[in-house]
């Protein structure tokens, strides 16, 4: 009976069809908050809606949320967000599907009092994160939930300062004379250095509107939305790589990055000249290969080697707190085939991260063997 009443409350209040009755007769639970809340008297046109949004969203399994939680972002997107920022109902309907993103948004218009900065940065971070540009997401999710012991954050921290200047510097170079010498300012910075993305677009929207001294216009927003996505795309690729090396353990990694560093010539160079290319493939490009390999070698403190077809494999170090005992090596070999069927440009030398044994095998052992595992390569050009 207490169903009859409910379903009948419902089907008095909004449109409902038959996937929504079996829905609800399968989760009482929601046919009650929900009849409950058509009985408070306080539902408007708008919360009508939202029911009927909340029906469909649990019966895709998108959302498990309750109604009371789901209503309050509905009216966040729709009542809020979305006729502040002038969102289309795509982008609404988008925000109430990902709602962590919309309370990020929110988070940011209250703390700057609704500024047009705020506003700004809001759309520009909408249009990066609603490209579902799972690399992109990832990068993000990463940069979010690193903690700053983890070399990966140094490394993010410092990539992204870079890009963000140069990023800042493409933006005003064709709104102000003499753009090209602005700064990310120390703002930005620390908003970097504690994880704050959203608010380090803040700043970075702040810093372009102040130095050219305008109300940045729409089409400016979309410009400044695709600058954004393309140097995350740039990010993600080479964030990847190191990502891909992590497992042979932090030692690699960071020194893997200063020797990029100290090659290509600082974080902004690495952005243009290395990247990941799928899979264990990363390519380096402007270098000169042997001594790369060489400085990069050398910063490990050599453990032993063993040769294959005259080629030395060197073992850097123990993994710690491996309880196989493995150990990382790396090598460089002559790949004078390796040609890139995109491009057709070819990587003469490159260089590649095992994980194998602990004991350092006899030469003749083929580091291809099932005693390796290779983690990263790096092909030269």
């Amino acid at each position: 009976l207490d169903l009859c009443v409910g379903l009948n409350a419902l089907v008095s209040t909004i449109t409902v069809d038959g996937t929504d009755l079996s829905f609800l007769l399968n989760h009482p639970e929601i046919l009650t908050s929900l009849q409950a809340f058509i009985e408070s008297g306080v539902a408007t046109t708008a919360d009508m809606a939202a029911m009927n949004r909340f029906l469909n969203l649990w019966k895709e399994g998108k959302i498990s949320m309750a109604w009371r939680e789901f209503l309050a972002l509905y009216r966040l997107v729709f009542g809020e967000i979305g006729p502040e920022l002038g969102l289309t109902v795509l982008e609404k309907e988008w925000l109430l599907d990902n709602g962590t993103i919309a309370q990020e948004i929110a988070d940011l218009l209250e703390n700057h009092q609704h500024d047009n900065i705020s506003k700004t940065a809001s759309i520009t971070y909408l249009n990066l994160v609603r490209q579902n540009d799972a690399e992109i997401n990832e990068f993000i999710e990463d940069f979010n939930a690193l903690e700053i012991s983890d070399p990966l954050w140094t490394i993010l921290k410092e990539l992204l300062a870079d890009a963000f200047t140069e990023l800042l510097q493409e933006q005003l170079a064709d709104l102000i004379p003499g753009g090209s010498i602005v700064t990310i300012g120390p703002l930005l910075l620390d908003n970097l250095q504690q994880g704050n993305m959203l608010d380090a677009l803040y700043n970075l929207v702040d810093i372009v509107l102040n130095e050219a001294d305008i109300i940045l216009p729409w089409a400016k927003v979309a410009s400044l939305g695709i600058a954004v996505y393309d140097k995350y795309k740039l990010l993600t690729k080479v964030y990847k790589g190191f990502k891909q090396l992590k497992s042979a353990g932090q030692e690699s990694v960071m020194k893997l990055y200063d020797n990029l560093k100290q090659h290509l010539g600082g974080p902004g160079a690495i952005l243009r000249k290395w990247k990941w290319d799928g899979g264990q493939q990363s390519i380096l490009e402007g270098v000169n290969r042997e001594q790369f390999f060489e400085d990069l070698k050398n910063r490990f403190s050599i453990n032993g080697v063993f040769t294959y077809q005259g080629n030395p494999v060197f073992k850097l170090y123990q993994i710690p707190n491996n309880p196989s005992g493995a150990a990382v090596y790396i090598t460089a070999y002559s790949t004078s085939e390796t040609v890139d069927p995109n491009t057709g440009l070819s990587y003469p030398l490159s260089i590649k991260f095992y994980i194998g044994p602990g004991t350092v095998p006899p030469n003749g052992t083929n580091p291809n063997s099932s005693l390796f595992s290779t983690v990263l390569i790096i092909r030269l050009r």
